[in-house]
């Protein structure tokens, strides 16, 4: 299978080296989106048949809270993440649509990260910027690890499995925090956490640490507070 997947892509990316590592990253995304759909359908079934989730997470190499963390969402329904303020709600709207705008197949970290760069008076808009960091040169790196495509691959509703995981770890940065909603902030510190991810690659990629981003997040909060 290997052999066959660096063969499409010798014949999509061209000759030229550097399109084939962007071809390759496009190639492996979509894998990831398919697999994550795969195990996602069986899961579902698992479930369907009566299967616990502590049975379902021995099944997947993962604790029973882990196993429902990652796979009880499915694709995200944003109507339904009840927690997220208005903000946050709509970065992962806009993921959508920078995902469906770049022609891609998939939603993955990446696309939350663009989504959030969306509203500049969001506190994670505010975090990266005191950090240094500029929407422009984010937007810049993304589209060069990954390259919008000329025909879109497949309508953008399937949520990569990372993508998922940083939905699912908003509500531990919330709590952690002591907080009862779901912000900006919390999705920009879980895209941290997912080290994998091409967004977390991104931001550390310009010098930016998980623990950095924590540290400015509490500040900006902090001095919220003393003004209200």
């Amino acid at each position: 299978m290997l052999d066959e997947l660096i063969r499409q892509v010798e014949a999509e990316g061209g000759p030229d080296p550097a399109h084939r590592v962007a071809r390759a990253v496009l190639l492996a995304q979509e894998l990831e989106a398919t697999a994550g759909n795969l195990i996602g359908h069986f899961v579902d079934r698992a479930r369907g048949a009566g299967c616990s989730w502590g049975r379902i997470g021995g099944a997947l190499g993962v604790t029973r809270q882990a196993a429902q963390q990652r796979w009880v969402l499915g694709p995200p329904d944003v109507a339904g993440l009840e927690r997220f303020t208005d903000r946050a709600r709509d970065s992962v709207t806009k993921a959508g649509e920078h995902a469906q705008r770049l022609h891609h197949g998939w939603v993955g970290t990446e696309h939350l990260l663009l989504g959030l760069l969306t509203d500049p008076d969001a506190l994670s808009v505010k975090a990266l910027a005191a950090l240094g960091l500029e929407r422009d040169d984010i937007e810049r790196r993304i589209a060069e690890l990954i390259p919008p495509l000329v025909e879109p691959l497949t309508a953008p509703s399937t949520f990569t499995p990372r993508a998922r995981v940083v939905l699912g770890a908003t509500i531990d940065h919330a709590l952690a925090l002591g907080h009862n909603y779901i912000g900006t902030e919390h999705l920009l510190l879980a895209l941290m956490g997912e080290r994998k991810g091409i967004a977390a690659q991104v931001l550390e990629a310009q010098g930016v640490t998980a623990e950095a981003v924590k540290q400015q997040v509490v500040s900006l909060l902090s001095s919220y507070v003393k003004k209200g």
